[in-house]
């Protein structure tokens, strides 16, 4: 065992019980009869679990060779993921970098949606283009052209462009990250 540890006592090599000590339930995995429980303790909740209310969202299985399923607990669609480390002509799937990405993306154009509602204005069909830099195997950069769909008067137009600044995600990102974001109007 890793700390030499189960349940409180000291085991060095050998197995708690007979059996080893099971990983703690997380994010949708059924909760373990205390029965069966290492020592018959009752099973710690999980961190991530009980930091957004104990209700699962998301699932994340480890497949093999780099790869990982993910799925949204409620939704059920599985989302295939592949290591970051592959050069962009050899990806086959997205990674967990492109997810980020794409959520920095999505969130941008949401919040955006919502400030122009507030204001009775459309942006449907507006879209972006998104996409990362990373350096010693972190994201340094985020840049994203955000292509909005029709003209607006210069004070509506710098409303939406500034509530880009209160997309949660964006918020959520380390300021050593940059993050660019350039909007593209039409003419």
């Amino acid at each position: 065992m890793a700390d030499d540890k189960c349940c409180g006592e000291d085991v060095s090599e050998s197995k708690c019980c007979g059996t080893p000590e099971p990983e703690p339930p997380c994010c949708g995995a059924p909760e373990p009869d205390p029965e069966t429980t290492c020592c018959g303790a009752a099973p710690v909740p999980s961190a991530c679990c009980a930091a957004g209310g104990g209700k699962p969202m998301l699932s994340v299985a480890y497949d093999a060779n780099v790869h990982a399923t993910a799925k949204h607990v409620k939704f059920g669609e599985p989302i295939s993921l592949e290591t970051c480390g592959l050069p962009a002509d050899q990806a086959q799937m997205l990674n967990p970098i492109d997810l980020s990405a794409l959520g920095l993306a999505s969130c941008l154009l949401i919040v955006m949606g919502k400030a122009a509602q507030a204001r009775n204005l459309c942006i449907v069909g507006a879209h972006a283009d998104v996409c990362y830099e990373t350096a010693n195997y972190r994201i340094a950069a985020y840049n994203v052209k955000i292509h909005m769909p029709a003209k607006m008067e210069c004070a509506d137009r710098a409303r939406i462009e500034a509530s880009h600044k209160s997309c949660p995600v964006f918020l959520a990102i380390n300021p050593e990250v940059k993050v660019n974001v350039e909007f593209v109007w039409p003419e």
